[in-house]
């Protein structure tokens, strides 16, 4: 900070007009963020400061330096946010969307409509509700570290909700109107475990398609699965445990079929559930006590046998249409 030349500051190097070529401060003490100042530096050819306790991220620009270690300093780059947001406007029809101001172009994200950036250039906040997006949400989404205020609610998405989004701050993604990722999976190990390609009815079953098209599966207004009826429709092989994953389900009719095996004690876990009806297939053992945390059954007669043959609920009338 003297007066005296900046070539003769400790690790700058300068041409012979004074501007700076080189900065090598590596293993220099240095803590703290890289200001993003450093890129207004337009002659330098020589950028060291590994081997420091930097923090924040690197400017992008900066690793167009010539030499660089930039690799080496432990932080991340500002602009790796910039991939994610545009696997999301790439996948949702960002062409299209009511507001994509600055999207994809080379302005600083912060200033990307609906887009919210910390003091480091990295994404806190995605606003996008309303805003006109249709497609699916890429999970890529997942690689925005900082994020911590997720709205798409609004919009005309499809697919599912990587799990692990739900876990930001502050979201509205129960009222996306799709499902988590996690419910497809489960419902995608149903149909694989009662080989589904040989169901009677399998419309849309493993398609791309909204789950509340897919045969049988009614969801909430959130997406989420409330309703599988599956009943006189070929199935066969044993129930997944798996389905104790559909949290909010309600009604899980599996009768009339060719389910072999027991009956999953982890579908003790569905405490939501009011109907379970699993008649008339070739299912053994016993009925499970977990079933006993099925507190809201309305169907009292499992409740009521825990613990006895399965073979009670195989002589059970097989339960129809209803109308």
């Amino acid at each position: 900070l003297s007066e005296e030349p900046l070539g003769t500051w400790h690790g700058v190097t300068t041409d012979g007009n004074g501007l700076v070529t080189g900065l090598s401060l590596a293993n220099n003490g240095l803590s703290g963020i890289i200001p993003s100042d450093l890129v207004d530096l337009t002659n330098l050819e020589t950028l060291r400061l590994s081997g420091n306790s930097l923090s924040g991220c690197v400017p992008g620009a900066l690793y167009d330096v010539a030499t660089n270690d930039l690799d080496s300093v432990g932080i991340p780059s500002c602009d790796q946010d910039k991939a994610p947001l545009v696997a999301l406007y790439n996948a949702t029809d960002g062409a299209s969307w009511t507001d994509s101001e600055n999207w994809l172009s080379e302005e600083p994200l912060g200033t990307w409509h609906g887009v919210t950036t910390d003091g480091n250039g990295l994404v806190t906040g995605l606003s996008l509700a309303g805003n006109g997006l249709s497609g699916t949400i890429p999970s890529e989404l997942l690689d925005l570290t900082e994020l911590e205020r997720l709205h798409l609610s609004g919009n005309s998405l499809s697919g599912c909700v990587p799990e692990a989004l739900f876990e930001v701050a502050t979201h509205d993604l129960d009222a996306a109107g799709i499902p988590s990722c996690v419910e497809r999976e489960i419902l995608e190990s149903l149909y694989r475990a009662t080989d589904g390609a040989n169901w009677k009815d399998n419309s849309n079953w493993l398609s791309e398609e909204p789950v509340s098209s897919w045969y049988g599966v009614t969801t909430d207004s959130s997406g989420r699965v409330k309703n599988l009826d599956l009943r006189w429709n070929d199935l066969s092989g044993q129930i997944p445990g798996e389905l104790a994953g559909l949290r909010g389900l309600e009604q899980l009719i599996l009768s009339t079929n060719e389910l072999t095996g027991t009956i999953p004690a982890e579908l003790g876990a569905l405490t939501n559930l009011e109907r379970l009806i699993l008649g008339s297939n070739e299912l053994t053992g016993t009925i499970p006590t977990e079933l006993g945390e099925l507190t809201n059954l309305v169907n009292r007669a499992i409740a009521s046998k825990l613990g006895q043959s399965i073979e009670i609920l195989q002589n059970s009338p097989p339960v129809r249409d209803q109308t």
